[in-house]
């Protein structure tokens, strides 16, 4: 139940943050955004320790429009009968289990440009997923975990 008061809070945040400009790091909206690689971006305040392993936070991904990423995307958004001309970027709130080597991705947003939301989804039982060395999420969890170092095992 905490779990679930935290993740909300944390959704709460996030999109008043969208509505509030909050900072000037970012040239796509002007929020605190750290690069971890080309087009993906983890939003700074959103980062969330929920055990010594486990971390949760928004990463925003901007895919190429000639990528496989953003042609799924468009599928995912077309399925929703949504928009998907005019989609920009995806967030992911996700969390990342640094001991594991793992993530799970609990909510996509899909937005335009000016950060109209486009459509979402919620996972309520998402699933754990190894994360590979080639993946997006790999430069995510070295960002994120190579300051956390723990030996405490986790079975969320």
């Amino acid at each position: 139940m905490k779990r679930h008061i935290v993740l909300v809070c944390m959704l709460f945040s996030c999109l008043l943050s969208l509505c509030v400009n909050v900072g000037t790091s970012s040239a796509i909206t002007g929020e605190e955004l750290t690069a971890v690689e080309k087009g993906v971006y983890i939003k700074d305040n959103t980062l969330v320790h929920i055990t010594d392993a486990i971390h949760s936070l928004w990463v925003r991904i901007v895919p190429d429009k000639d990528s496989a990423l953003y042609i799924k995307l468009r599928k995912m958004l077309n399925a929703m009968g949504k928009e998907y001309a005019l989609l920009e970027y995806v967030g992911y709130l996700a969390e990342i289990d640094c001991m594991n080597n793992r993530h799970r991705e609990i909510t996509v947003m899909f937005y335009q440009k000016d950060r109209n939301i486009l459509g979402s989804l919620q996972k309520e039982a998402a699933p754990w997923q190894d994360i590979r060395n080639s993946s997006i999420m790999h430069s995510v969890h070295e960002t994120i975990c190579r300051d956390f170092v723990t030996t405490k095992y986790y079975e969320g």
